[in-house]
């Protein structure tokens, strides 16, 4: 008799314990049921053109000499003479960035068959500049040009206020993704709620023109500086939005 008490009490534990557990997975599932948000995700997209006022470019000197110490000299030499080009031109120092020299041995053939043939010390520095006088660059270029110079290559457009376009481009996107959502829950018969998250993403704000080591021989060749035409340039920004659902 005692067994069997002691049984029945068991099962009405286990019982027990099988309701708690199913009164738990269901309040969880009620709660993870309030806690989803309706949404709805729309994109909008914003464009704003504008004519660049800078153009930036690098010039590349390199020299070829018997001793490292005379090719690196007059590299150096060489650059420093397109640096005072360059301020000659009004442009400041921030705008211009020199590299250091870089030196090594060079050859003739060095990946091709037979035998490599050494020609000498080579040493090569960079200078990429920013200029914002546009109608004066070819100019200012013809005496680049005529300096003893490598090339002048990587050559782009942009504006010196470009985040005020693209901040532009940004809002747009966003009046334009909001009439998306609006026009969305006004044929689904919702109501448009808080929004919940922006991420916005776009173009770079640059443009680069013709290829450097072209675009430089053949303004050699005429004796001439390099004419622009660098037209019209746009900041596009896209913006993807989630509202929620009233």
């Amino acid at each position: 008799m005692i067994k069997a008490e002691d049984s029945r009490e068991r099962h009405q534990g286990r019982r027990g314990l099988l309701r708690l557990a199913a009164l738990a997975i269901f309040l969880a599932l009620l709660s993870s049921c309030q806690g989803e948000r309706r949404t709805i995700s729309v994109s909008g997209f914003g464009t704003v053109t504008f004519v660049p006022d800078t153009v930036s470019f690098t010039i590349t000197v390199k020299n070829v000499s018997p001793t490292l110490e005379e090719a690196t000299a007059l590299t150096k030499e060489a650059t420093q003479r397109v640096v005072e080009l360059c301020k000659k031109y009004g442009i400041g120092d921030e705008d211009i960035v020199t590299s250091y020299a870089n030196s090594g041995k060079e050859y003739a053939n060095q990946y091709g068959e037979g035998e490599p043939k050494f020609l000498g010390y080579a040493s090569t520095q960079s200078t990429a500049v920013s200029y914002q006088d546009l109608p004066k660059f070819e100019e200012f270029s013809r005496e680049l040009l005529a300096l003893e110079i490598t090339s002048l290559h990587d050559l782009s457009f942009s504006h010196s206020k470009y985040s005020d376009y693209a901040s532009e481009a940004d809002m747009l996107a966003l009046d334009d993704a909001k009439r998306a959502a609006e026009k969305i829950a006004a044929r689904m018969k919702i109501g448009l709620g808080e929004v919940l998250s922006v991420a916005s993403t776009g173009n770079s704000p640059g443009m680069e023109y013709g290829r450097g080591y072209e675009t430089q021989l053949m303004a050699k060749d005429m004796g001439g500086g390099i004419a622009l035409s660098p037209g019209i340039l746009t900041a596009t920004k896209r913006v993807d939005v989630v509202f929620g659902i009233r």
